[in-house]
């Protein structure tokens, strides 16, 4: 009896009230959290060799990818909840289309960006995604602008501009028109997550991402109709590989299940170590770029990166670090207790 009590209470009940350990219970946000770093690392990487090996055109590669994702996140929904579903379809169906149109619906936009440039610069650049989302969130007056936060997002842009302008190597690959693409799609990224920061609250991350891909999936599967009737988009020269097919099939699912592992992992794991682990995603991805597409590495790229991530982490954290303003009178007094002397 008495082995029995302690081995239930090395146990701990979950939701579906089955036992587990707490190891695995604590093993298991974090196991998903780098899934999801290794998936996104790998997403940009593996587009581009779909580019560099075939003549699909970067509409018809987007739109397969959000289709895909839209039908592993169907089937994902429904095997979880179905009620939540149709209630999120009917409830929402409208706000979650139009955000599903500014933000899955821009991976026509990175596509079209990773066709011209490389996988450096769209990491680099994509990168700057805190710093984006800081500068809507002031703007639609969603949360406020700390110091901190204004020198994360300087150090930030000055890193980028550091790493591509200083980057010979990778700018025989890429061009101002790409690089230009890759960073009007993670303003777009930016202003959707911002302007769906309400909406997610009423709606669970798993039933919102299924609408937001469902309606944009379907968006994109007309325009390639139209344009595919008036001849706009031009033909394959050479049948399409296995290989290339296999790629397009994993960047569709890898796309959906980022948000379901990234969803799983937020819900035990604080955001600090959330944007942390996301760090490492540029660093996975040069990283696969180098081995794969022979971009080199620079000085410059190292440089400008380590700003960028720098200032990724001030624009986080800005909001816990405020020294100017009401909480420089706080930073006084604990001076003046500590030490004995008095601030003017």
């Amino acid at each position: 009896m008495a082995s029995s009590l302690n081995h239930t209470s090395i146990l701990t009940k979950r939701a579906d009230r089955v036992l587990a350990p707490p190891d695995t219970i604590a093993c298991t946000p974090l196991l998903c959290l780098l899934a999801a770093v290794v998936l996104l690392s790998s997403i940009a990487p593996a587009i581009k060799y779909v580019f560099q090996h075939s003549d699909l055109h970067p509409l018809a590669l987007a739109g397969f990818r959000v289709t895909i994702g839209f039908v592993f996140l169907f089937l994902s929904a429904m095997l979880r909840d179905r009620r939540s579903t149709k209630d999120a379809v009917g409830a929402n169906a409208a706000p979650l289309t139009l955000l599903g149109l500014l933000g899955v619906a821009s991976y026509v936009v990175a596509a079209w960006g990773l066709l011209y440039t490389s996988v450096t610069h769209y990491i680099l650049i994509y990168s700057l995604m805190p710093a984006f989302t800081a500068i809507m969130s002031r703007v639609l007056q969603v949360e406020a602008m700390t110091s901190f936060k204004i020198v994360g997002i300087v150090v930030a842009f000055i890193g980028c501009v550091i790493a591509i302008w200083g980057d010979d190597h990778a700018r025989d690959f890429g061009s101002g028109l790409g690089d230009g693409l890759i960073l009007l799609f993670t303003f777009m990224m930016a202003a959707y997550l911002v302007l769906s920061s309400d909406i997610v609250k009423r709606v669970s991350p798993l039933q919102a991402n299924t609408v937001m891909f469902g309606g944009s999936s379907l968006l994109l599967s007309l325009v390639m109709v139209l344009f595919g009737s008036m001849g706009w988009g031009a033909s394959a020269s050479e049948p399409i590989s296995p290989i290339i097919v296999a790629l397009v099939v994993y960047v569709g699912i890898a796309t959906a299940a980022v948000f379901l592992f990234r969803y799983i992992s937020q819900r035990s794991l604080s955001p600090t170590t959330v944007g942390v682990y996301h760090n490492l995603v540029p660093v996975f991805t040069i990283f696969i770029a180098c081995v794969c597409f022979d971009e080199g590495l620079e000085g410059s790229t190292i440089v400008g990166g380590v700003c960028i991530l720098a200032g990724a982490e001030l624009t986080r954290r800005g909001s816990s670090f405020r020294i100017f303003g009401g909480d420089w009178q706080i930073a006084k007094d604990l001076f003046t207790l500590s030490t004995g002397y008095r601030t003017s």
